[in-house]
């Protein structure tokens, strides 16, 4: 249910053919793919090591692998010619966005289990939309609006527990 709402909302636009897709589209299914790959190799992953611990080294390797290709990009004296706004960006992203939500979503795992922890990704396009209509008066359609409350129906509906009924000696039963 939930990812039926997330497509309609990247449909929206009317165009409901894949005449539209383009790089972008692919670059987000593929990070899609990536992310979910990380998600069930941390699963075992984050049982056995502290989150932490696990998520230093998953991103040493991971900034070792692109290296390359980071060396390959203009030259790095142009780093030292960034303002100080741009390095306090910088950092911002690199510890409160990156380093504190990884930790936080590789601990989701370890407590809640990978399947769980994947549900909430799925709140990320509707809060997209909502910070883009807030912040950057991105229109707020219906259709819209019944999407958003579409993933989040969805989401809640797969990780709603329903009550157990225990019945006693006399065969009546009573919600627990």
């Amino acid at each position: 249910i939930a990812i039926i709402g997330i497509a309609i909302i990247a449909l929206e636009k009317g165009n409901w053919s894949l005449a539209g897709w383009g790089r972008g589209e692919t670059f987000i299914l593929c990070g899609a793919v990536t992310w979910l790959v990380y998600t069930l190799i941390g699963r075992d992953l984050y049982r056995k090591y502290n989150p932490i611990t696990a998520s230093i080294y998953v991103f040493a390797f991971g900034a070792a692998a692109s290296l390359p290709w980071a060396m390959s990009e203009s030259p790095f004296y142009e780093l030292a010619e960034l303002s100080w706004s741009w390095w306090a960006c910088i950092a911002y992203m690199g510890v409160v966005a990156t380093a504190f939500g990884i930790v936080a979503f590789n601990a989701s795992i370890r407590t809640l289990g990978a399947g769980k922890t994947s549900m909430f990704l799925l709140i990320v396009p509707p809060t997209t939309n909502l910070w883009g209509y807030l912040l950057f008066d991105e229109p707020a359609t219906p259709i819209k609006i019944f999407c958003i409350a579409l993933v989040l129906f969805g989401v809640w509906l797969a990780l709603w527990k329903p009550r157990s009924i225990k019945y006693n000696t006399k065969g009546q039963r009573h919600a627990q």
